[in-house]
């Protein structure tokens, strides 16, 4: 005997398809997200490039060091954007599995995988700390 009817069923799969459904449309988002960043990105090398060309020199002082590479827009942008294309990728991959594997331990792993966010987690808070030093030295 099953606990659950065909009613019950068809209703589970519907939340399923809808939910499935839902998680794609966040994704389709995220990847509209960096279409933008990349824009963005592009904005702030020429930019940077523009500064750095210009008569007036380097724009980040000894006391706004971070790391090695300062405030550095042509190093840390396209840093920022590459982990978020990262971060992106493991969002799909885990999707994905989700989606065909039954196994719910593989299941749990995606889940503490998205969750987790390795990739911002890692290293984006300094890469995002060095641009918000760069554009407060803008203002």
């Amino acid at each position: 005997n099953s606990q659950f009817g065909d009613d019950d069923i068809a209703s589970l799969h519907i939340s399923a398809t809808a939910k499935r459904k839902e998680i794609q449309s966040y994704l389709q988002q995220q990847e509209a997200i960096i279409r933008r960043m990349e824009a963005i990105n592009g904005n702030l090398l020429r930019e940077w490039k523009k500064i750095d060309s210009s008569d007036d020199g380097d724009i980040c002082d000894g006391e706004k060091t971070i790391g090695d590479n300062r405030c550095r827009v042509d190093v840390h942008s396209p840093m920022v954007l590459g982990l978020y294309k990262q971060e992106l990728a493991l969002k799909q991959q885990c999707f994905n599995t989700v989606c065909l594997t039954e196994n719910r331990d593989v299941q749990l792993a995606c889940l503490s995988a998205w969750l987790e966010q390795p990739y911002l987690s890692t290293h984006g808070d300094m890469h995002i700390d060095a641009l918000e030093c760069y554009l407060q030295l803008l203002k």
